[in-house]
């Protein structure tokens, strides 16, 4: 655990070194501000000088072209290869200029040195030269990942343009110029309107579109921005942010291109250099700070924390119960002064209540009632020594009380152990009965069981009879079926029959007329088939005859049997709903005897529950006996050890509202189970109160004793 003077140490370094990061937060903002702006202005001015620069180099190479376009030697010349050749020589010294190209008025070439010149060269740069009859520049053209512009210049002869010159400058030549003035910290670069990069301090931003770099690279936002504002202001600065870097940009516009000139430099870079050395002086300072307030906060932290330290080890004493130690008193008039004096005076009137309390203790553990609390209690502590006197004064009423009651008690104990013996022996007679009743019932129930087994097993035999029958029923009807078509087939064959004894009767009579026409034309051939057909008719009309007298026994007998099936079927059709009214009967019994089982099971359950609680009163009854005698015994107790204590006979009430409060506001003082003796007041009076007192020497007995509310009475 952290001291006082630890804290107010820890304290005091805090507030200064909040106070000191604050201001040292505040100035280095300051700082970075200045900077930042420093080297916005510092861009500004380079972008000016460099823009300057630009123009001087541009123009001094624009002059030099002319000067040697309008010398009497090349406008002397007899050729446009002595021309060339007189460029070249001017040149020379130059490898960033090594291309020419002579142009004739229509604006074609007539002679050149190296092979480029076209893709600089536009015919817009030509006749703008030819109508001026002056010097011309033509726009940054990239060939090859170089970048280029032509100076072309006209040969003026007594007024009149001959032919014009076109000088190709490689855009590097201006660009070493540009390095030359900057720093390893500063880049320029010349852009034109559209953004694009035409000459650059470094080479791998050459020909880079910042203003359309927004379109691919979502964190070119800013930069686009601040390239858009160059070209289209003519000198100002911006800061931007580019990839997590931040940048500060100055700008100035340019003569020629149509363009601006852009310094930029890594503002973090520069900012944090020129931070470094009032980083390192703030901190200089912020540890020279600390360590002084350190060594003041120690001294005045232990000035304030000593008499603090000492009263606080004074009260830790006095909480682990020492009450008897010295107070180291502080006699200043501050606040630590009053607190020393105050824990002195409370030490004093804590020593004198306990002794006082002690005192009283003691005559209670004695076993005088008499005795009074006295002396000088202030505040709150006024209502100990009136509660102790109100416990003196009502345990002797209580202690009466109960001396009273002891005697009513013995006789009801004896009474109720009466009861309870009586109790317990019919207890033990009614639970001998239950368990008879119990088993006669689970013999019942398992009967019912089997009487429930037994009814549904015969509800499904019924059931398969009833089936069966069914089955026949439906077979009988089947049979009658066949029968009917049986006896109409016979009618359909005594009908062919008929037919065939017909046709047997023609036949005999063609075979007659064939024999007469046998015997008339003499033919014993014809004469001899011809009987033998006779005899054939005469044999198919006995056979018919026969056939048709058996058809006509078998239709007799179909249709007696056909009775007899029908008789058969309305006798099935009878035993079917016998069967099922016997189905339905069984059924019933069946579930009526499965209710019947569940019913009985309950009944058993109800029993089994009267039977557990029999037993139960059984034991309560029997408990209760010995209680009661227990308490008979206990009764006697309590007399022996009331008569211990000495009470005044003219405090001692017998009345029973003595026992409550003298303002009867119904508070009843009762006691913990794990008192020593010490009656404490209850919440209310709702239920019957118990109060329990210790009057054994050993703490090994206690007595309780219920007050009986609705009469008044103990």
């Amino acid at each position: 655990m952290k001291s006082i003077r630890s804290k107010i140490t820890v304290a005091m370094l805090l507030l200064v070194f909040i106070v000191l990061v604050a201001m040292s937060s505040i100035f280095l903002w300051y700082m970075r501000k200045s900077n930042s702006d420093t080297l916005s202005v510092s861009l500004k001015t380079l972008a000016k000088e460099a823009s300057v620069n630009f123009d001087y180099f541009v123009m001094d190479y624009v002059r030099d072209i002319e000067n040697v376009a309008k010398s009497s030697d090349y406008a002397t010349a007899e050729s446009d290869e002595e021309r060339l050749a007189l460029l070249e020589k001017n040149f020379a010294n130059n490898e960033r200029i090594n291309s020419f190209a002579i142009y004739n008025l229509e604006g074609t070439i007539k002679a050149q040195s190296g092979s480029f010149s076209y893709l600089v060269v536009t015919q817009e740069k030509l006749k703008e030269c030819l109508g001026r009859q002056a010097s011309a520049i033509t726009d940054v053209t990239e060939v090859n990942g170089k970048n280029y512009f032509a100076v072309i210049s006209p040969l003026v002869r007594q007024g009149r343009t001959v032919s014009m010159t076109a000088v190709i400058i490689d855009c590097d030549l201006i660009s070493d110029s540009l390095r030359d003035i900057t720093t390893d910290d500063t880049s320029l670069m010349v852009v034109n309107s559209e953004g694009r990069v035409l000459f650059h301090s470094g080479d791998n931003e050459l020909n880079r579109n910042f203003i359309a770099l927004a379109d691919s690279d979502k964190d070119a936002g800013q930069l686009s921005d601040a390239v858009s504002a160059a070209v289209n202001g003519r000198s100002g600065t911006y800061d931007y942010k580019y990839h997590g870097t931040r940048y500060s940009m100055g700008y100035n516009s340019v003569s020629y291109f149509g363009a601006c000139m852009i310094a930029t430099a890594t503002s973090d870079t520069f900012v944090a250099a020129m931070d470094a050395d009032s980083i390192r002086m703030i901190a200089l300072v912020l540890i020279l700070l600390i360590v002084v307030t350190f060594a003041f906060a120690v001294l005045f932290s232990r000035r304030i924390s000593k008499p603090i330290v000492s009263t606080t080890e004074r009260l830790r004493k006095l909480s682990n119960g020492d009450i008897n130690s010295p107070v180291e008193v502080s006699y200043s008039r501050d606040e630590v002064g009053i607190l020393s004096n105050s824990l002195e005076e409370t030490v004093v009137s804590l020593r004198q209540y306990i002794n006082l309390i002690q005192v009283a203790l003691q005559q209670i553990a004695a076993g005088n009632l008499t005795h009074r609390m006295e002396g000088n209690f202030k505040g709150d502590f006024i209502s100990i020594k009136t509660t102790f006197n109100e416990i003196f004064e009502k345990l002797c009423a209580t202690f009466d009380s109960i001396n009273h009651s002891a005697e009513q008690v013995t006789s009801g104990a004896i009474q109720v152990s009466n009861s309870a013996q009586a109790l317990s022996q019919g207890a033990t007679q009614q639970a001998s009965a239950i368990e008879e009743l119990s088993a006669t019932l689970s013999g019942v129930a398992d009967q019912v069981v089997q009487n429930s087994r037994n009814a549904r097993d015969a509800y499904n035999i019924v059931s398969d009879n009833s089936r069966a029958i069914e089955g026949c029923n439906n077979d009988m009807t089947k049979m009658l079926d066949a029968m009917e078509l049986i006896n109409q087939t016979s009618d359909e064959i005594a009908s062919i029959l008929k037919v065939i004894d017909e046709i047997s009767f023609q036949t005999n009579i063609l075979a007659l007329n064939a024999a007469v026409e046998a015997a008339r034309e003499g033919s014993k051939g014809f004469g001899v088939v011809a009987d033998e057909v006779r005899q054939l008719a005469s044999r198919s009309a006995e056979a018919a005859r026969q056939t048709a007298v058996l058809i006509t026994r078998s239709a007799n007998a179909v249709n007696s049997g056909q009775d007899i099936a029908k008789e058969t079927a309305s006798s099935l059709r009878q035993i079917v709903e016998s069967s099922e009214t016997i189905r339905r009967l069984v059924k019933d019994i069946a579930n009526a005897s499965e209710e019947q089982s569940d019913s009985i099971m309950q009944i058993n359950t109800g029993v089994d529950q009267i039977s557990a609680v029999v037993s139960s009163n059984t034991a309560t009854a029997v408990g209760s006996a010995s209680a009661s005698e227990e308490l008979s015994g206990q009764s006697l107790i309590l007399k022996n050890m009331i008569a211990r204590f000495k009470l005044s006979p003219d405090e001692v009430s017998t009345d029973t509202d003595s026992f409550f409060d003298d303002d009867d506001d119904g508070i009843v003082h009762t006691a913990d189970d794990d008192d020593d003796g010490i009656v404490r007041p209850a919440d209310d009076r709702d239920s019957d109160e118990e109060i329990r007192i210790d009057l054994s020497d050993d703490d090994d007995e206690d007595i309780k004793i219920k007050i009986d509310d609705d009469d008044d009475k103990y």
